[in-house]
């Protein structure tokens, strides 16, 4: 049996806490169109990846996956992405009538960097 790669499991725990920010700033959040935050999501996860390929150029690195076998601690350090997403969840019903459109933007771009980790360890496997 295949087992499932760390950078996928990754990408999609990080998916599943966006989508708890989401729904926890829909809910919780101003009075604004409920779309707002998931509009917001979805734009800038896709607008993310999207320039991706055009940054390592630019800025003459090196990137490769967040998890990799060679270093076990990297699973944990890298659980801090969902980690802090789901963190960021639990502040709109502390401040109820916020905007946490800030704190959507970046887990957005925490859940592009995971699933950009995750699209680069299946390319080399």
């Amino acid at each position: 049996m295949k087992r499932i790669d760390p950078n996928v499991l990754l990408a999609i725990t990080t998916l599943f806490a966006v989508a708890l920010l989401v729904m926890s700033a829909t809910i919780f959040g101003p009075a604004d169109p409920p779309w707002r935050y998931v509009a917001t999501a979805a734009v800038v996860t896709v607008v993310f990846l999207v320039l991706q390929p055009f940054v390592p150029r630019f800025m003459k690195m090196k990137k490769g996956p967040l998890v990799i076998a060679e270093a076990p601690s990297s699973a944990v350090w890298a659980a801090i992405y969902p980690g802090l997403i789901i963190l960021a969840a639990a502040l709109p019903p502390l401040f109820p009538g916020v905007s946490f459109g800030l704190a959507v933007v970046i887990a957005a771009v925490f859940l592009g960097s995971t699933i950009e980790s995750a699209i680069m360890s299946l390319r080399k496997a």
